[in-house]
């Protein structure tokens, strides 16, 4: 941050723009900027240095813009509208249609879509991931099914969605399949192929069991019929890296209030780790009261106010 006391007292002594930009390091019209700011003021060089460093910032600092009404209420909605994208299906368009628009949003789509992703940018911090052409092809089930209706006799089915994406180009190939077997999940795959009109270097799949017999971190064991078509096609299976399970595989087995609990539990003993919230829940320990006095038999510390080792309140009166 620029010493503004420092600047004046320099110009006082009868010092050039060019001169004071050089022993500061700033650049010599940022000096220029700050000199004539000072200037319109209309204060004297004595009545500048009286005044408080903060004083000085904000007289040569632009005042903040204001924001609109409705960006405002937007940027309200924000933490809302953040927690419906992370939601398995969750699309700027449905956030827009069903959260946004009937709470009284006047933005179009396209300013939605723009202002959302430009707040998002900013908090959000990645890894960029650099992909070659032709490198690596990633191959799923979405996880959400679809209906799909026959036009003929009207009848609504549920199908899972295949879904198979260029890592350079985004180039996505979509197709509903009756369920996740390995019959569908290898057809998916050869369309796919065909769609694009060519084979990539590598074919990357996401742990699922029609791909992957046994997920591993380091040697996953693909299934044999997935790993003949690699090699009949030219290419190689690169199942993506088995992580574990985490917070996520507890939201699966786990409902949330359970999960709430228990991390209360944890604080208790100021022990925050995954496996201690984990170890709660299986044994059930999350059922217990606050203080932990539920049951005697639970493994748990219990405080007894008669025993001699334990300090009452006298020893500190």
């Amino acid at each position: 941050m620029t010493d503004m006391k420092h600047l004046l007292r320099l110009k006082a002594q009868g010092r050039s723009n060019r001169e004071i930009a050089r022993m500061l390091g700033l650049h010599r019209n940022t000096v220029n900027s700050y000199i004539q700011l000072f200037n319109d003021s209309g204060q004297s060089t004595e009545a500048l240095l009286s005044l408080s460093e903060a004083d000085l910032l904000r007289l040569v600092e632009p005042p903040p813009a204001s924001v609109p009404e409705r960006q405002a209420s937007l940027l309200a909605l924000l933490p809302k509208i953040e927690g419906e994208l992370r939601k398995t299906g969750g699309t700027l368009l449905n956030v827009w249609e069903h959260l946004y628009r009937p709470q009284g949003g006047t933005y179009s789509y396209a300013q939605f879509g723009r202002l959302v992703r430009l707040e998002m940018k900013k908090k959000s911090v990645g890894l960029r991931w650099e992909h070659r052409l032709g490198d690596k092809v990633f191959v799923d089930f979405s996880g959400k099914k679809l209906p799909v209706t026959d036009p003929q006799t009207g009848q609504v089915s549920w199908k899972e969605v295949f879904v198979a994406v260029l890592g350079a180009s985004q180039y996505t190939y979509a197709e509903a399949m009756d369920d996740q077997s390995l019959e569908n999940f290898l057809l998916g795959v050869q369309n796919a192929l065909h769609y694009f009109g060519g084979v990539p270097r590598a074919i990357v799949p996401n742990n699922l069991k029609s791909a992957v017999t046994k997920a591993d971190r380091y040697e996953p064991e693909v299934n044999r019929n997935f790993e003949a078509m690699g090699q009949h096609y030219g290419t190689v299976v690169l199942p993506t890296r088995a992580v574990r399970p985490g917070v996520l595989g507890l939201k699966k087995a786990f409902p949330a209030d359970r999960i709430e609990a228990a991390c209360r539990r944890a604080r208790l003993f100021e022990n925050f780790h995954y496996t201690t919230v984990r170890n709660i829940l299986q044994k059930g320990l999350d059922a217990l009261d606050p203080l932990g006095t539920a049951h005697s038999d639970s493994g748990l510390p219990q405080l007894h106010e008669n025993h001699p080792n334990i300090r009452g309140a006298d020893y500190f009166a």
